[in-house]
């Protein structure tokens, strides 16, 4: 009977139980972060006075439109950071508009870039920031135009000043999608990540990786990466072929099988 007893009260156990009406900041924050939390309890524990609690809340999946819509104008920049990094805020075209705004707080900025979900128009609303962590995470999203990530590859120091444009660079070298044009124009670079990066790049063509194992003066790690390169493609396509010439053989089993 004892051990029901504590059944019932467990706060964990009996999660649904709670109310945003607590006074328990504890329970209040598990609330908050449940990845099956009652979409109108989190609405509730948006307005709490604790902004941890409802940066927590603006970034939960659970959390509705409605209240995202209210945390992305919350007073706090921490709580819409939360909101900004929330995939499902890219449904709705104010938030995203309040937030990419070029007068909001940078930290928010550098936030959104890193919302996977984040759509292609608002990355290149967002690649005329002055800010070399939101560029680069411009540079290296997925959802990137190909456009952009070319006029970012080519003037970066306008931009961030030539300290910092190395870093936008090496967000596009470490873009999925980055051209196979950009890759060869950075094939050079004085800076090792970058060449590091474009040897280890899907994208590269072979020259380029065949250009970095074949000269002597390249860093070791950048050979090695172009190395293992080549040989992961060498890989596929023999798997590609053996598949190719085996085609003709599986049809003639089957012709005599069916």
């Amino acid at each position: 009977m004892i051990k029901s007893a504590i059944s019932a009260f467990n706060p964990v156990k009996n999660s649904g139980a709670l109310t945003a009406q607590t006074d328990n900041e504890k329970l209040k924050m598990f609330q908050a972060q449940d990845p099956n939390a009652d979409p109108e309890v989190l609405d509730a524990l948006a307005n709490d006075e604790k902004w941890n609690i409802r940066m927590t809340v603006a970034q939960n999946r659970r959390a509705l439109p409605k209240t995202l819509d209210r945390l992305s104008q919350d007073n706090d920049f921490r709580v819409r950071c939360g909101v900004a990094a929330n995939p499902n805020i890219c449904a709705s075209k104010d938030i995203l508009d309040r937030l990419s705004d070029s007068n909001e707080n940078i930290e928010v900025l550098r936030a959104l870039t890193g919302n996977q979900k984040l759509p292609s128009v608002y990355l290149e609303k967002l690649s005329g920031t002055r800010d070399w962590q939101v560029l680069w995470g411009v540079g290296r999203h997925s959802n990137t135009y190909p456009e952009t990530l070319d006029r970012l590859s080519k003037n970066p120091e306008t931009l961030v000043g030539p300290k910092d444009a190395w870093l936008v660079k090496w967000g596009i070298s470490e873009n999925p999608k980055c051209p196979p044009e950009i890759l060869t124009r950075f094939y050079d670079d004085e800076n090792l990540f970058i060449r590091w990066a474009v040897a280890a790049h899907k994208n590269t063509p072979v020259k380029i990786l065949q250009e970095y194992i074949d000269n002597p003066n390249e860093n070791e790690n950048v050979k090695k990466a172009a190395k293992e390169n080549l040989k992961n493609r060498d890989i596929k396509t023999k798997t590609f072929n053996l598949t190719a010439s085996a085609a003709p053989l599986y049809n003639l089993f089957r012709k005599k099988n069916v």
